[in-house]
Formats: structure tokens, sequence, C-alpha cells
């Protein structure tokens, strides 16, 4: 069976448009590899801080397996 021209553009025009659409979409190397201004300004500081002073265990078992 042929296909009609109508049918045939309308499935050339679809697909041009979906193409379109994914061209569109695509990632830039900007959006890749963020430079370290673009960084800080997405991250707050606090989310790479940790206070240190509650984690548990003897400080002074450095070097020693965890054993005292």
């Amino acid at each position: 069976m042929a296909r009609s021209s109508a049918t045939k553009a309308a499935a050339v025009s679809a697909l041009v448009a979906l193409l379109a659409g994914a061209a569109v979409a695509a990632p830039t190397k900007a959006d890749l590899f963020p430079t370290a201004v673009q960084l800080r300004a997405k991250f707050a500081d606090s989310e790479f801080a940790f206070d240190t002073t509650k984690i548990g265990g003897n400080p002074n078992a450095a070097g020693k397996g965890g054993q005292d």
C-alpha cells in the first residue's frame, strides 16, 4: 500500500518538530561544566559544613585502630 503525500508530509513534519525540540533541550557545555562562581551560587556553604565536635568516639585513639 502506498501512503498519500499528505500522510508522508505529516510524518516528516512530526519528525522535524521532535528533532527540533530535542535540540533545544540538549545541555550546553556551560551546563555540563559549570564554573566555580556558578557552583557557589547554586549551593550554600552550610551544605558542605559539618560539626566535628559531635562525632563520637575517643579523640585520643588516633592510630590505635579505635581501641583504647
